[in-house]
């Protein structure tokens, strides 16, 4: 029995934190735990689960973007790039009801970039910088209407 124990815990550790696009701060705080920092706008949020930094932004209280990356190691700045197998879980888990598509390279060769089927969604995974990045684009709308909301008076 425990060894059993001990192989299900092995699994549920290598599995990737997925914080998912529509989630709300409570959502992501049981999901990572308490988060490491806030940032200035206090609209997004850091978290670190596994292996794993998670920046998760906000409007109207939903997650509209998230970008992973990996920690750097202890030894250096370096950044292990996520693997190919992680990048697709990140991307299936915030999928919601569509599919995700990759484009054709851009001009820039170290970007990949997807597409959902939603036309709601879209990612790009950086692999100069090792982060993936997937966005709502009604949230993106909603993030950039609040911004203007708090510079109504100037």
């Amino acid at each position: 029995m425990r060894t059993l124990l001990i192989i299900i815990a092995s699994v549920l550790l290598a599995l990737p934190a997925s914080a998912r696009i529509g989630e709300t701060p409570a959502e992501c705080l049981k999901r990572y735990g308490e988060f490491m920092d806030v940032g200035k706008d206090e609209n997004t949020v850091l978290f670190s689960k596994g292996d794993l930094l998670i920046y998760c932004s906000f409007a109207e209280k939903k997650c509209w973007k998230i970008v992973f990356m990996h920690k750097t190691r202890r030894d250096s700045e370096i950044r292990t790039p996520l693997g190919d197998g992680e990048i697709e879980a990140l991307l299936d888990a915030n999928a919601g009801v569509g599919k995700w598509n990759k484009l054709a390279p851009t001009e820039n060769p170290a970007k990949k970039i997807w597409v959902c089927s939603d036309e709601k969604r879209q990612a790009f995974y950086s692999d100069q910088d090792g982060y993936l990045c997937i966005f709502h684009l009604t949230g993106e709308a909603k993030a950039k209407e609040e911004e203007k909301a708090k510079l109504k008076d100037f």
